[in-house]
């Protein structure tokens, strides 16, 4: 019995130590990371003159931060100040995103057989009489907008008085890309994609020198996640304001929106003929052959059970805009067009679908990072998200090609709603103007916010990775 009793106590004794040992690394660890955190965040926090985030601000975390919205109040139309709650984005069911809120400033007239969506972010908001939200008084200093660094495809020729003409700001507003204004401006305009120079204020100690209190910072991307810089050490509690696509930004930038036709500007179409006269079923535009969305692979898989004619770097086929008509090909020709995005990430929605409203007679089929079915009119495309693989989704694509009730019903319902040339341009122009309307209401509300961490706004919950191969 004694025997048996050293012999527990000699298997017990290793395992108590080891737990010892277990504890006290851990503890220690938690001691160090701690430290070293705080010790990492005090040598790279970026100076604006303050050791701390200017108090002048109001702290925007990822979880909650202030948008401005249009909204109406009597005859008066004026920006007020709105607090939202921004849910990180989540899987909800078969569809990968939940985010943004439903913002509409009056109800658009809807014709018999038009189903508009939920959210209507992605429509023109009663475009013969939208309102005018409140212009700066007359002999106001002008706002100084300097566009730090501009994408390539972005110019600035005549101040802006162009832009700010077209929303009646002309007189409140200006911008440049003048870099002496740096310390003048009252808003400067970054392009984040490009984020690959110091903060201009970061290295600077002659304290007349710093960055003005009231100078807002804005940055500004169309591009996703996977497309943003990774590292943005040196950019932490710098920026106040977001333009983007995203539909959480402070500034929303769509690549566009959606117009909905009267019946007086409907051009005429026999839509049963049409679908009589289409050959094949699927076609696939592309030049970018290797993306986050795996959306290759997809189509890889889709073709098993579906012909689909790829065009572009990434196929054997090629159509030329400027040789030929390629919109009214796929009109003519094709049932289906894949509108799908090199990024699943929130919110972004391009051109490649935008596009397809009111220049082809061709049902979209989309995947991307946006509740398609939330956000786009009803009946008018088809969302891979609604079908548990690519073989499901071939089915379903091959039933639509034999009822041709249907089919055509989709047609007429897209048909309904159109996308003006140049509209990245356009929306882009509406952001300036909500900026310089911005910049002039925070003379009035003193309100101040900062993004501590740009590059966790950018990445935390941004993007998820394919889950429908």
């Amino acid at each position: 019995m004694r025997t048996s009793s050293k012999r527990l106590t000699c298997a017990i004794r290793p395992a108590y130590f080891a737990v010892v040992v277990a504890v006290v690394v851990v503890a220690w660890m938690c001691v160090f990371t701690l430290v070293y955190n705080n010790t990492f965040q005090a040598l790279h926090r970026p100076r604006f003159g303050y050791s701390t985030p200017p108090p002048w601000t109001a702290t925007v975390s990822n979880i909650t931060h202030t948008t401005f919205q249009p909204t109406l109040t009597g005859q008066n139309h004026s920006i007020r100040e709105r607090a939202s709650v921004h849910k990180p984005a989540s899987v909800d069911g078969r569809s990968p995103f939940v985010s943004g809120t439903t913002s509409s400033y009056c109800k658009l007239p809807t014709p018999d057989g038009v189903v508009l969506p939920r959210n209507t972010q992605y429509l023109e908001q009663c475009s013969s009489s939208s309102p005018t939200i409140s212009v700066p008084a007359a002999g106001k200093k002008k706002k100084v907008i300097l566009v730090y660094n501009r994408p390539s495809w972005m110019m600035i020729t005549d101040s802006g008085d162009k832009t700010f003409k077209r929303c009646g700001l002309e007189d409140a507003c200006i911008m440049t890309n003048d870099r002496r204004t740096l310390h003048t401006a009252d808003a400067v305009f970054i392009n984040a994609q490009h984020l690959n120079f110091p903060y201009p204020f970061e290295a600077v100690t002659n304290s007349t020198r710093r960055r003005p209190p009231q100078q807002m910072w804005v940055a500004f991307s169309i591009e996703p996640p996977p497309l943003m810089p990774q590292s943005v050490r040196g950019w932490e509690n710098v920026f106040n304001w977001t333009m983007t696509y995203r539909r959480d930004s402070d500034i929303f930038v769509p690549y566009g929106k959606l117009s909905l036709r009267t019946e007086a500007a409907l051009p005429a179409r026999n839509f049963t003929q049409l679908a009589l006269n289409k050959t094949k079923p699927v076609a696939w535009f592309v030049s970018n052959c290797v993306t986050q969305s795996a959306r290759e692979a997809y189509v890889k898989e889709l073709s098993k059970y579906i012909q689909v004619d790829v065009y572009g770097k990434c196929g054997k086929l090629s159509c030329v805009q400027k040789d030929r008509d390629c919109s009214g090909m796929l009109s003519s020709t094709y049932f289906f067009y894949l509108s799908f995005e090199n990024s699943l990430c929130v919110d972004y929605v391009t051109e490649k679908l935008f596009n397809l409203y009111g220049s082809a007679d061709v049902i979209p089929v989309t995947r991307g990072g946006v509740k398609y079915d939330e956000v786009f009119p009803a009946n008018t495309l088809i969302n891979t998200a609604n079908f548990k693989s690519p073989r499901h989704l071939a089915n379903h694509l091959h039933d639509l090609m034999g009822d041709l009730q249907t089919y055509t019903a989709m047609l007429r319902a897209k048909h309904r709603f159109m996308l003006r040339k140049n509209e990245l341009h356009e929306q882009l122009g509406h952001g300036f103007c909500k900026l310089c309307r911005m910049l002039h209401d925070g003379d009035r509300t003193q309100a101040r916010r900062v993004y501590p961490d740009f590059r966790h706004w950018v990445h935390k919950n941004a993007c998820l990775r394919p889950k429908d191969l």
